[in-house]
């Protein structure tokens, strides 16, 4: 039975849950948007709308005001179509050709061992929703839904926003209710490759793994202090001593905090005795210093018992390679002075992954102070000049400067307080948003960026919370008919 059945049956009227359950169906993936972009211009082509759908997957459909608001200034509601893809570590899942299977018990909608992909889906289940009413009374609408959001935001970068004229719009990509964001860090990414030739080597093969941790959003969680799987595992090889690296892989995103990672190398037989006493302190140390963030934090090995000869990385380069991987920064680097409970400043080492003849490494940077990203960039590519590495720099894009002269935001604010009795928080967000870039494009925009609860976004265990979901379809109602 459907999710949209199974909440009709329990009394929930939400509309909007249908297209969300179309959008699960179709794979989305970041990269992976030619499907679910086709689908919501087959979507304006039955309904007679306008649209346009451009080269990057971006979508924008038009819809007239309704009768007697024809004249009225346009609104965008606007929405990525990608999607971060998580598995449960247990489960073998191709996201790249499987849809999301979402499950509902009444109160929360979640995915059978995957994202669910609510971060950003259901923005446009809304969007597609309200083009489809009947009875529901708007301004002119540009829907304006783009691609690659969760990899740099590629697509609102590629968008010609010359034919968008509204300017005054809905971002429905936050993750918490009665929170209106009125601004945000900006952003970039670091790929980065380091040579590593292997050649058959002697030693006692090693097999460690983290796992077990809660990872999460590396924007909106950075500050939560939990453990990066590839950070912790750098610095567990740090303190190993000489070793030779067979294999080390870690991560999934470069905007999620690393949930796990696993690495196998070679050691010798002196050290390969000492090293379940070493391992052991240091997991009792790691559990004791992440107790309250990172409590089902788990460190597993294996140690031959013999010799044997593996394809492995130098012992000099491998040396050089886990002396970057321990100290290259992780975590929060500076709190914003005027809101000290803000981040300002954050580097996340968000992937590791050992190929034939390279070692792939990407870190998300963000700040909201000017120049901050680019001093980082040189601290690490500083740090890499020992080892060869090759390091491109994409998906940089703008902060979003807070607007204390906001029309907008004051009547959602005000809607709000009318239909909950409660007041309203403004944030201004670490994680990234491509309100930045819509603000850059488009002088004199007018943006509030808003969404229902939302819960571990970026991990197999995201989940919708459907009271919320529906609270927000009927505040977003509200607001078209007022604003």
């Amino acid at each position: 039975m459907s999710i949209a059945k199974k909440l009709e049956e329990q009394g929930i009227a939400a509309p909007f849950v249908t297209f969300f359950e179309q959008l699960c169906a179709i794979p989305h993936g970041s990269y992976n948007t030619k499907g679910i972009s086709d689908y919501c211009v087959k979507f304006a082509q039955e309904r007679g709308l306008k649209y346009m759908q451009d080269e990057a997957n971006n979508v924008v459909i038009w819809k007239d005001g309704t009768p007697g608001r024809e004249n009225e200034p346009a609104m965008i509601i606007q929405g990525h179509l990608d999607m971060v893809c998580d598995v449960a570590p247990d489960l073998d899942i191709d996201m790249a050709v499987t849809g999301v299977v979402p499950e509902t018990d009444g109160e929360w909608i979640w995915a059978k061992g995957t994202t669910l992909g609510a971060d950003n889906g259901i923005a446009i289940a809304y969007a597609l929703a309200i083009l489809d009413a009947k009875n529901l009374s708007h301004p002119p609408m540009e829907m304006v839904f783009t691609t690659e959001e969760e990899v740099g935001m590629d697509g609102a970068h590629a968008l010609d926003m010359s034919v968008l004229k509204a300017r005054r719009m809905l971002n429905m990509d936050s993750e918490e209710e009665g929170v209106f964001t009125t601004g945000c860090a900006g952003g970039a990414r670091m790929d980065i490759n380091i040579p590593c030739e292997k050649s058959e080597q002697e030693g006692v093969l090693v097999e460690l793994g983290v796992d077990g941790l809660l990872g999460g959003h590396s924007g909106v969680m950075i500050h939560l202090g939990r453990a990066n799987g590839c950070k912790i595992m750098g610095q567990l090889l740090g303190k190993l001593g000489e070793l030779a690296l067979v294999d080390i892989q870690g991560g999934q995103k470069d905007n999620a905090i690393s949930n796990w990672t696993r690495a196998k190398i070679l050691v010798s037989k002196e050290q390969a005795e000492k090293l379940p006493s070493l391992l052991q302190e240091e997991f009792d140390r790691l559990r004791e210093q992440y107790a309250q963030v990172d409590p089902s934090l788990n460190l597993t090995w294996s140690i031959a018992k013999e010799s044997s000869c593996q394809t492995a990385v130098s012992v000099e380069q491998s040396g050089k390679i886990v002396k970057f991987l321990d100290e290259v920064p992780y975590g929060v680097q500076k709190y914003m002075e005027s809101l000290p409970d803000l981040p300002e400043t954050s580097l996340n080492l968000g992937i590791l992954r050992m190929e034939e003849k390279q070692l792939y490494v990407a870190i998300s940077l963000r700040s909201s102070a000017d120049g901050a990203c680019a001093k980082m960039r040189d601290q690490i590519i500083a740090m890499l000049q020992t080892v060869g590495a090759q390091v491109e720099e994409r998906g940089v894009y703008p902060g979003w400067e807070y607007n204390p002269a906001s029309a907008l935001r004051d009547l959602c604010q005000q809607i709000y307080q009318e239909q909950s009795g409660r007041e309203a928080k403004i944030d201004v967000i670490h994680a990234g948003l491509e309100c930045g870039l819509f603000c850059s494009k488009l002088p004199g925009l007018d943006v509030v960026s808003m969404g229902p609860a939302l819960e571990d976004v970026h991990t197999a265990k995201e989940r919708l919370n459907v009271a919320s979901a529906v609270r927000v379809w009927e505040f977003t109602k509200e607001l078209l008919e007022r604003c």
